[in-house]
């Protein structure tokens, strides 16, 4: 599953490339300690025309492919969106905390997923540079290089910044910076692309990028 953000490995819980949180089948019948041929059976039977279910809501809560098994033999999956498992799990009964467990793991994904959006509309090219460098990139190294690329633009740390400010993390700083840090940051944005390629120590980045950030600030903007 390339192209997808790894959110909780333990859970099986992703990001699609279509910025959808999901669960793998494979983690939810382990998890639930199920035979997943048995929950496939079951996700077959909700798929159903006669369960009550419109054709679009399946189709986009239960995504099925299929992948090389260990011996080279095609299997099954299927990708499940959080409506389509509490749906699943209507029909299960008990293990209440592990289920629990899991709508407040799709519930921090989804909330992390407003923040991605945000750093996916300011900064693409660093977004997708991250993309093309991971198979499985986590959330965190989002976060971090739009976090590292603010604290550098702003001259203080991002988060303390919107702690101050009372600022949510879905909400894009850009529009509490003044045209001169602005001008700063599109060019950090630029250089960091190349870092990230060339240093995956995040110190590295962050040394390199607060020298660029100084140079600018000497030769091209006056942000006294």
């Amino acid at each position: 599953m390339k192209d997808v953000i790894n959110f909780n490995e333990e859970l099986g819980i992703f990001i699609d490339k279509d910025n959808v949180v999901r669960a793998h089948s494979l983690f939810v019948a382990d998890a639930f300690n199920r035979n997943h041929n048995y929950l496939l059976r079951e996700i077959d039977r909700l798929c159903d025309s006669n369960s009550g279910f419109s054709e679009e809501f399946l189709s986009s809560e239960f995504v099925k492919r299929t992948y090389s098994g260990f011996l080279g033999n095609q299997e099954s999956i299927c990708e499940i969106g959080r409506d389509g498992f509490i749906a699943l799990m209507q029909k299960t009964g008990g293990q209440y905390k592990i289920k629990r467990r899991y709508i407040e793991m799709f519930t921090e994904a989804e909330n992390f997923l407003r923040a991605y959006r945000v750093i996916q509309d300011e900064a693409p090219e660093v977004v997708e540079t991250i993309r093309g460098l991971n198979d499985f990139p986590k959330p965190e190294q989002f976060t971090t290089e739009y976090d590292l690329l603010y604290s550098i633009a702003l001259g203080k740390d991002a988060n303390v910044f919107r702690l101050e400010n009372k600022i949510k993390k879905e909400k894009s700083l850009k529009n509490y910076l003044p045209k001169c840090r602005i001008q700063v940051l599109e060019r950090l944005k630029k250089v960091d692309v190349g870092l990230l390629v060339a240093f995956s120590d995040y110190e590295s980045r962050r040394r390199l990028l607060e020298w660029c950030a100084s140079r600018i600030r000497e030769t091209e903007v006056d942000i006294s």
